[in-house]
């Protein structure tokens, strides 16, 4: 059994281009940035990669897995659980509530080297967050198996071109998933 993501009441979700109920939240914060130069103005102030390191809870982090896969197990009884950990991979946001999915998509074609930084930002906490989560397996017996993913296409295709993913993306989602092989 994959973790749910469960429906929510038709107040509480958004809807997509077509006007059907998604299952996405709907936040009620605006985002402040709406500009390219915003956006990378923003990625310049992200934290280096030894900085993640050094604030990330690695004993939080894996008191936290260990606990919603064994929870979550025992509650399924016969069924196998995997995981559910959308959040761990690599950030990829439609937004994440500071600036607007336009201004982040605009951002990375224009400013890639500033959205860089970012990107491995993201990258970082994804690894951390996947060392925790494969230690536990490794020390708890759990199933080697992990339920993972980011939106970064719609239906045609990839919201960036694919040398953008390549520069920017690819290389902290690898990253990041090592400690899983």
């Amino acid at each position: 059994i994959l973790g749910p993501v469960m429906p929510k009441p038709p107040e509480e979700t958004t809807r997509d281009a077509w006007g059907r109920e998604t299952s996405f939240s709907i936040s009620h914060a605006k985002p402040e940035i709406a500009t390219p130069e915003g956006v990378a103005e923003y990625a310049r102030s992200a934290p280096t990669v030894e900085q993640v390191r050094e604030s990330f809870d690695f004993q939080g982090a894996y008191r936290d897995y260990l606990k919603v896969s064994v929870e979550t197990q025992r509650e399924a009884g016969d069924m196998l659980v995997i995981p559910h950990t959308l959040g761990y991979a690599p950030a990829f946001p439609t937004s994440d509530g500071v600036y607007t999915y336009e201004a982040f998509l605009m951002a990375c074609a224009l400013y890639p080297d500033d959205m860089a930084r970012l990107f491995a930002a993201w990258g970082e906490t994804a690894r951390c967050r996947y060392e925790t989560a494969a230690a536990a397996i490794r020390e708890h017996d759990l199933p080697r198996i992990i339920w993972t993913g980011q939106d970064i296409c719609d239906a045609k295709g990839p919201v960036l071109s694919p040398a953008l993913l390549e520069r920017l993306y690819f290389p902290v989602l690898s990253r990041a998933f090592e400690p899983l092989k």
